[in-house]
Protein backbone atom coordinates (compact mmCIF):
# COMPACT_ATOMS: atom_id res chain seq x y z
CA UNK A 1 0.00 0.00 0.00
CA UNK A 2 1.16 3.61 -0.68
CA UNK A 3 0.50 6.61 1.34
CA UNK A 4 0.36 9.59 -0.06
CA UNK A 5 1.44 12.48 1.97
CA UNK A 6 -0.50 15.67 1.49
CA UNK A 7 0.32 19.21 2.10
CA UNK A 8 -1.29 21.88 3.54
CA UNK A 9 -1.13 24.87 1.64
CA UNK A 10 -1.77 28.50 3.70
CA UNK A 11 -5.15 29.69 2.16
CA UNK A 12 -3.48 33.34 1.80
CA UNK A 13 -0.06 31.64 -0.06
CA UNK A 14 -2.88 29.46 -2.36
CA UNK A 15 -4.67 32.53 -3.44
CA UNK A 16 -1.66 34.34 -3.95
CA UNK A 17 -0.73 30.98 -6.25
CA UNK A 18 -4.52 31.28 -8.36
CA UNK A 19 -3.87 35.23 -8.79
CA UNK A 20 -0.24 34.86 -10.55
CA UNK A 21 -1.55 31.79 -12.48
CA UNK A 22 -3.80 34.18 -13.50
CA UNK A 23 -1.88 36.99 -14.53
CA UNK A 24 -0.05 34.26 -16.41
CA UNK A 25 -2.36 33.35 -18.56
CA UNK A 26 -3.89 36.97 -19.12
CA UNK A 27 -0.24 37.53 -20.15
CA UNK A 28 -0.62 34.41 -22.93
CA UNK A 29 -3.71 35.59 -24.21
CA UNK A 30 -2.74 39.50 -24.45
CA UNK A 31 0.68 38.10 -26.69
CA UNK A 32 -1.80 36.26 -28.89
CA UNK A 33 -3.95 38.88 -29.91
CA UNK A 34 -1.03 41.37 -29.65
CA UNK A 35 0.77 38.90 -32.02
CA UNK A 36 -2.05 39.73 -34.95
CA UNK A 37 -2.09 42.79 -34.39
CA UNK A 38 -0.37 45.74 -36.40
CA UNK A 39 -0.72 50.30 -36.51
CA UNK A 40 -1.74 50.97 -39.60
CA UNK A 41 -2.82 54.59 -40.14
CA UNK A 42 -6.07 54.65 -41.20
CA UNK A 43 -17.63 46.87 -44.09
CA UNK A 44 -19.32 44.50 -45.34
CA UNK A 45 -20.98 42.41 -42.56
CA UNK A 46 -19.74 40.13 -40.26
CA UNK A 47 -17.42 36.99 -41.24
CA UNK A 48 -18.69 34.35 -43.58
CA UNK A 49 -19.63 30.39 -41.95
CA UNK A 50 -16.73 29.54 -44.40
CA UNK A 51 -14.05 32.00 -42.60
CA UNK A 52 -11.73 30.01 -40.39
CA UNK A 53 -9.91 31.85 -37.21
CA UNK A 54 -6.84 31.55 -38.82
CA UNK A 55 -8.36 34.03 -42.12
CA UNK A 56 -8.90 36.80 -39.25
CA UNK A 57 -6.15 39.21 -38.35
CA UNK A 58 -6.85 41.85 -36.10
CA UNK A 59 -5.24 45.35 -36.62
CA UNK A 60 -5.19 49.11 -34.53
CA UNK A 61 -6.62 52.45 -36.75
CA UNK A 62 -4.09 55.19 -36.18
CA UNK A 63 -4.77 58.57 -37.66
CA UNK A 64 -7.89 60.02 -38.43
CA UNK A 65 -8.02 59.58 -42.45
CA UNK A 66 -11.19 57.15 -42.14
CA UNK A 67 -13.41 58.86 -39.45
CA UNK A 68 -16.14 58.81 -38.82
CA UNK A 69 -16.25 55.37 -40.48
CA UNK A 70 -13.20 54.11 -38.85
CA UNK A 71 -12.07 55.77 -35.77
CA UNK A 72 -8.44 56.33 -34.63
CA UNK A 73 -7.50 53.47 -32.25
CA UNK A 74 -9.60 51.21 -32.87
CA UNK A 75 -9.66 47.56 -33.28
CA UNK A 76 -10.38 45.83 -36.61
CA UNK A 77 -10.92 43.06 -37.98
CA UNK A 78 -10.01 41.84 -40.99
CA UNK A 79 -11.31 39.11 -43.17
CA UNK A 80 -7.45 37.99 -45.26
CA UNK A 81 -9.56 35.64 -47.39
CA UNK A 82 -12.50 37.53 -48.49
CA UNK A 83 -11.30 38.37 -51.56
CA UNK A 84 -10.77 35.17 -52.38
CA UNK A 85 -14.74 33.75 -52.67
CA UNK A 86 -16.28 37.17 -53.69
CA UNK A 87 -14.74 39.77 -55.79
CA UNK A 88 -13.88 43.05 -54.45
CA UNK A 89 -16.43 46.21 -54.84
CA UNK A 90 -16.63 49.65 -54.54
CA UNK A 91 -17.50 50.99 -51.12
CA UNK A 92 -15.57 47.71 -49.19
CA UNK A 93 -12.99 49.24 -46.61
CA UNK A 94 -9.95 47.38 -47.08
CA UNK A 95 -6.43 46.17 -45.54
CA UNK A 96 -3.68 47.37 -48.58
CA UNK A 97 -0.09 47.38 -48.79
CA UNK A 98 1.39 50.91 -49.07
CA UNK A 99 3.12 51.26 -52.39
CA UNK A 100 6.36 52.10 -52.03
CA UNK A 101 6.54 51.10 -48.19
CA UNK A 102 6.40 48.12 -45.87
CA UNK A 103 3.40 49.75 -43.87
CA UNK A 104 -0.57 49.02 -44.14
CA UNK A 105 -3.55 51.28 -44.59
CA UNK A 106 -6.94 51.01 -44.35
CA UNK A 107 -8.95 52.76 -47.15
CA UNK A 108 -11.90 52.64 -49.16
CA UNK A 109 -12.53 51.32 -52.57
CA UNK A 110 -13.92 54.16 -54.58
CA UNK A 111 -13.27 52.84 -58.46
CA UNK A 112 -12.70 49.16 -59.58
CA UNK A 113 -11.54 48.33 -63.51
CA UNK A 114 -14.07 49.12 -65.65
CA UNK A 115 -15.29 52.26 -64.30
CA UNK A 116 -14.83 55.84 -65.34
CA UNK A 117 -12.85 58.44 -63.89
CA UNK A 118 -12.76 61.72 -64.23
CA UNK A 119 -12.48 65.57 -62.34
CA UNK A 120 -14.76 68.58 -62.27
CA UNK A 121 -13.02 71.58 -61.92
CA UNK A 122 -14.96 73.34 -58.67
CA UNK A 123 -14.29 76.71 -56.76
CA UNK A 124 -11.78 75.74 -53.90
CA UNK A 125 -11.01 72.27 -56.36
CA UNK A 126 -11.94 69.36 -58.66
CA UNK A 127 -14.71 66.86 -57.58
CA UNK A 128 -13.51 63.37 -58.38
CA UNK A 129 -16.84 61.70 -60.49
CA UNK A 130 -16.90 58.38 -61.30
CA UNK A 131 -19.03 56.49 -63.67
CA UNK A 132 -20.24 60.19 -64.57
CA UNK A 133 -21.41 60.51 -60.95
CA UNK A 134 -20.04 63.01 -58.17
CA UNK A 135 -18.02 60.57 -55.78
CA UNK A 136 -19.07 61.28 -52.30
CA UNK A 137 -17.81 60.24 -48.95
CA UNK A 138 -19.49 58.39 -45.66
CA UNK A 139 -21.11 61.47 -44.95
CA UNK A 140 -22.19 62.04 -48.34
CA UNK A 141 -20.14 65.00 -49.30
CA UNK A 142 -18.67 65.11 -52.16
CA UNK A 143 -14.68 64.93 -52.69
CA UNK A 144 -13.25 68.11 -53.47
CA UNK A 145 -9.75 67.73 -54.42
CA UNK A 146 -6.80 70.53 -53.99
CA UNK A 147 -4.98 71.16 -56.49
CA UNK A 148 -1.95 69.32 -54.97
CA UNK A 149 -4.19 66.12 -54.62
CA UNK A 150 -5.78 66.07 -57.96
CA UNK A 151 -2.81 65.57 -59.91
CA UNK A 152 -1.92 62.13 -59.82
CA UNK A 153 -5.60 61.15 -60.48
CA UNK A 154 -5.39 63.32 -63.55
CA UNK A 155 -2.61 61.30 -64.80
CA UNK A 156 -4.11 58.16 -64.65
CA UNK A 157 -7.51 59.56 -66.75
CA UNK A 158 -4.84 60.89 -68.93
CA UNK A 159 -3.06 57.52 -69.18
CA UNK A 160 -6.22 55.20 -69.50
CA UNK A 161 -8.50 57.58 -71.29
CA UNK A 162 -10.34 57.86 -68.09
CA UNK A 163 -10.84 53.98 -67.70
CA UNK A 164 -9.69 52.10 -64.58
CA UNK A 165 -7.71 49.43 -66.03
CA UNK A 166 -7.85 45.68 -65.82
CA UNK A 167 -6.40 44.65 -62.07
CA UNK A 168 -6.32 48.38 -60.33
CA UNK A 169 -8.17 50.32 -57.90
CA UNK A 170 -8.62 53.72 -56.56
CA UNK A 171 -8.36 53.86 -53.20
CA UNK A 172 -9.54 56.73 -50.66
CA UNK A 173 -10.04 57.63 -47.29
CA UNK A 174 -13.17 58.89 -46.09
CA UNK A 175 -11.59 62.87 -46.40
CA UNK A 176 -10.15 64.40 -49.81
CA UNK A 177 -7.38 65.90 -47.74
CA UNK A 178 -5.19 64.75 -45.17
CA UNK A 179 -5.25 61.25 -46.32
CA UNK A 180 -2.49 58.89 -48.03
CA UNK A 181 -4.45 57.08 -50.73
CA UNK A 182 -4.32 57.13 -54.65
CA UNK A 183 -4.30 60.78 -54.49
CA UNK A 184 -0.62 60.26 -53.38
CA UNK A 185 0.72 57.02 -55.09
CA UNK A 186 -1.63 56.37 -57.58
CA UNK A 187 -4.56 53.46 -58.37
CA UNK A 188 -3.23 50.16 -56.60
CA UNK A 189 -2.73 47.03 -57.93
CA UNK A 190 -4.65 43.84 -56.66
CA UNK A 191 -1.89 42.00 -55.19
CA UNK A 192 -1.76 44.91 -53.05
CA UNK A 193 -5.18 44.17 -51.28
CA UNK A 194 -4.53 41.68 -48.44
CA UNK A 195 -8.22 42.00 -46.77
CA UNK A 196 -11.79 43.05 -46.30
CA UNK A 197 -12.34 45.40 -43.07
CA UNK A 198 -15.34 43.39 -41.02
CA UNK A 199 -18.16 44.70 -38.76
CA UNK A 200 -19.92 43.04 -35.97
Amino acid sequence: MRLITSVRVPKKASQAILALVLVLALLVVAAFFFSRAGVIPGVGGGAPASTTASDIAEFTVAGGSMEPALASGQIIRVDTSAYSRAPIRAGDIVLIEQPGGNEHLVKFIRAIPGDTLSLLEQPGGSQVLINNEVLKNSEGEPYLLPENKRAMIGLYIRDYAGVVPEGAYLVLGNHATGSTDSTVFGLVSVGRIKGRVLTE
